[in-house]
């Protein structure tokens, strides 16, 4: 579009690439040497010391650094700890962001958000120490060809909300949501939001950054792809995309460019859910097409009205028998009735990211 501020540059004209996170199979070789920012380790079988954590293998790896398997010396549990790739870290902008995460979780407590335990340098680099998850995230449910029953849809969402609505009433915009930053906990199938590296203080002066994409096509919401403020409705909006991949099977907007993706964002019509399956209540398919409005303030009020509804229909839809789903499900494990005990921070310092054995950049 042509109120678009981005400088549409040759990455721009680019397939798009989906997220993928970068296992590591053979770790078993790994040693201090691979990673030369680790100091030697301290116990037989680490490969490599960062403060006071003995990490002892790689988890993943994504475009912005390293997830480790690391064990905290003092209190003995095991963590996932984030580091920034040096070349990586050695960009302001990049540690600024990283800082930038950490502040967003410091300020957030909900279940339903990745706790952080403590920050560090460790010569010159940046480390997060967060909680150690399992599972896996919702990309990579989709990835893996599997899908989900209609009513876990509907609670893993709610839970989303829920835990944005922490982030709201903190002055936190995510600014990212998508499936892959998405965590389906594997004990008791609760979810957690992941990677606040893009978030930002809604009451902050925000600065729109000049030919760089703040978050991921696919996922962002119109205000976003013209380059203008974002406020709490663009999280909003996100969720809608996920809830409607969620729910069709596919994006709203799927180009294959990320410039073509900006310019159907703005302007193009999404197909209404119930012309891809009538089935889905009719409530369900309303919501959706509140959340995907073109215009903020024609979006849901707030995540916790969102979360709300999502519940509203989900034990209707449950009363009712669901409605059929065209895809491949799986099975999740049943919620808790009672809260499970979240871990105490550790530190008064700023707090980091929900980093968890799957940096899905």
């Amino acid at each position: 579009p042509r109120s678009c501020t981005f400088e549409l540059q040759t990455v721009l004209r680019r397939p798009l690439q989906p997220n993928r996170l970068l296992s590591i199979s053979n770790v078993a070789s790994m040693s201090q040497t691979d990673f030369p920012f680790l100091r030697p380790p301290r116990r037989r079988g680490d490969i490599g010391q960062m403060g006071r954590f003995g990490v002892q293998k790689l988890l993943g790896q994504g475009g912005m650094g390293y997830v480790f398997l690391a064990v905290d010396a003092t209190l003995e549990r095991a963590v996932a700890l984030k580091v920034i790739k040096p070349e990586i870290a050695s960009k302001r902008e990049n540690l600024d962001r990283f800082i930038a995460e950490a502040k967003a979780l410091a300020s957030i407590r909900h279940r339903n958000v990745v706790t952080i335990f403590d920050v560090g340098f460790e010569s010159r680099f940046p480390f997060l120490a967060m909680e150690l998850l399992s599972g896996q995230t919702i990309a990579d449910v989709n990835v893996s060809g599997s899908g989900f029953q209609p009513g876990d849809v509907l609670r893993l969402m709610a839970e989303v909300c829920r835990g944005l609505h922490a982030a709201h009433q903190a002055g936190i915009v995510h600014r990212d949501i998508k499936p892959s930053n998405l965590w389906i906990d594997s004990t008791d199938g609760s979810l957690r939001i992941l990677d606040f590296g893009l978030a930002r203080d809604r009451r902050a002066v925000q600065l729109f950054q000049r030919g760089k994409l703040i978050g991921t096509p696919h996922y962002l919401s119109p205000e976003q792809a013209r380059g203008e403020p974002v406020t709490y409705r663009s999280d909003l909006y996100s969720v809608g995309v996920t809830l409607y991949e969620l729910l069709a099977g596919r994006r709203p907007h799927d180009e294959a460019t990320p410039a073509a993706q900006l310019a159907a964002v703005v302007v193009k019509r999404v197909t209404p859910l119930g012309e891809l399956n009538p089935e889905i209540p009719a409530e369900l398919r309303e919501l959706v097409d509140r959340l995907l409005a073109k215009r903020p303030a024609d979006r849901p009020s707030s995540a916790q009205d969102i979360a709300d509804e999502l519940e509203q229909i989900r034990r209707l839809s449950t009363g009712q028998g669901g409605w059929r789903s065209r895809t491949p499900m799986i099975e999740l494990p049943k919620i808790r009735t009672t809260p499970r005990p979240r871990p105490r921070h550790e530190s008064s310092t700023t707090a980091q990211p929900p980093a968890q054995p799957n940096p899905s950049r």
